[in-house]
């Protein structure tokens, strides 16, 4: 497959990159700045003669509409996968991170869909449903575990709406949003960063360039005649990330016996957090976390596999 992957320079787009070389794709590689050397000198020959790197400023839809352009009309590519993004606030001013977001998501998913690319996934983030970036006092959730059918939060929402809007106005073009939690290489390094805000939960990275992939190639979803639509996918791991006892400050005791539904009751339910809370959910399990993929597991055949 011939698959345009943009944030192709950031951690999580250079990662998935690699992924997708490995897998026998083509992959046109966008940022707004080159490869890194490190990254390009590990690639086998066999795979650098799959990738080719275009610079391009997102924001600009004149860049973008070029880009597109360039390819021909009998030579776009199969895929796009949508990466480019100012990935946590604080980085740059919120404004700053709000406008390049999304406007580089509409420019390019625009782009792409207008010209006919019927496949199409971009990242998007479980902030959807409000976590360490809303503030504490408005953070709620209806029910628990978490189900991409949950009411929005205010943070999170507007690429994952433009890409509805998208679907229709274009149909039969099918877009996925990933929902990632907090991409980390390995669980160790989960464990240091779990946070009741965050729910005690992580995605890793190789499980997120998988989803990318699954996004494009997996069949047997999309909601209109034409077989597209719009789905959001949770793309996190099953199980808690947390080593300590109830309070915030026991982290790294080692308790890992500490269930998920302690953890709900202390930190949610007494806080008046949280409304309905499916018991059942943890039968057998009071370790699991508090998010169903199962959407990506049917879907996408999706597992959150290190």
């Amino acid at each position: 497959m011939r698959i345009l992957l943009t944030g192709a320079a950031g951690g999580l787009g250079s990662h998935t990159l690699s992924y997708l070389l490995s897998e026998g794709h083509t992959v046109i590689a966008v940022d707004r700045v080159p490869l890194t050397e490190t990254l390009s000198s590990k690639l086998p020959p066999s795979h650098a003669k799959s990738l080719s790197n275009k610079i391009v400023d997102l924001t600009s839809i004149q860049a973008v509409t070029d880009l597109f352009d360039s390819f021909g009309a009998d030579n776009l590519p199969e895929g796009v996968i949508h990466l480019a993004a100012i990935p946590t606030l604080g980085l740059v001013p919120p404004l700053e991170t709000h406008n390049i977001n999304v406007t580089s998501s509409y420019n390019v998913l625009y782009s792409a869909a207008s010209r006919g690319i019927k496949r199409i996934a971009q990242a998007s983030s479980v902030n959807a449903v409000g976590l360490s970036f809303t503030k504490e006092e408005r953070q709620y959730f209806d029910r628990l575990p978490l189900t991409e059918k949950e009411g929005y939060r205010p943070v999170g929402r507007i690429c994952e709406d433009q890409a509805s809007a998208l679907v229709r106005l274009f149909p039969g073009t099918r877009i996925a949003s990933l929902r990632f939690h907090h991409i980390l290489h390995t669980k160790s390094e989960a464990y240091t960063h779990a946070h009741s805000r965050e729910l005690w939960a992580w995605s890793s990275i190789d499980a997120c360039a998988r989803s990318c992939l699954l996004s494009l190639t997996s069949e047997g979803w999309g909601q209109d005649h034409n077989g597209g639509g719009h789905e959001a996918f949770f793309i996190v791991n099953e199980d808690l990330i947390w080593d300590g006892g109830l309070s915030p400050e026991s982290r790294g005791s080692g308790e890992y016996t500490t269930s998920a539904l302690e953890l709900i009751k202390y930190e949610l339910q007494d806080k008046n957090k949280v409304g309905d809370v499916d018991e059942s959910w943890w039968e057998g399990n009071p370790r699991r976390g508090l998010w169903d993929c199962s959407k990506a597991n049917i879907l996408l055949g999706w597992k959150h596999v290190e």
